[in-house]
């Protein structure tokens, strides 16, 4: 599952943060999860604000490439390998599955 969308990054990350600007609902880093890992993918520029401030210590590895190379598809393509990948937003290569995904983050009440 490779998440995006800022409300689906602070849920995973219990309340981590990552957006910039406020004008838009994808964040500049993204989360990867597989069924053995979790990485969380950044530019450089963002990764080490992502180690201090998000990550911290609760197991996600950061993946990083270059601010001025759009390389994120092909480090999640290459930890994936030739498995299906789900995302929440439209992104070529990936399966939209904001719909099932948005259910997980429904907060559960008495009722």
């Amino acid at each position: 599952m490779l998440i995006k969308k800022q409300p689906n990054f602070s849920w995973i990350k219990a309340g981590g943060l990552n957006f910039v600007g406020i004008a838009t609902e994808t964040g500049v880093t993204s989360v990867l999860i597989t069924e053995k890992y979790q990485f969380v993918i950044a530019n450089k520029i963002e990764a080490r604000r992502m180690k201090d401030e998000e990550v911290g210590d609760i197991g996600f590895e950061i993946l990083e490439y270059e601010w001025y190379e759009d390389k994120e598809m092909e480090i999640v393509k290459n930890m994936v390998k030739n498995g299906e990948i789900g995302c929440d937003i439209f992104l070529p290569g990936t399966q939209l599955v904001e719909n099932s995904f948005r259910k997980l983050r429904f907060e559960l009440t008495e009722g």
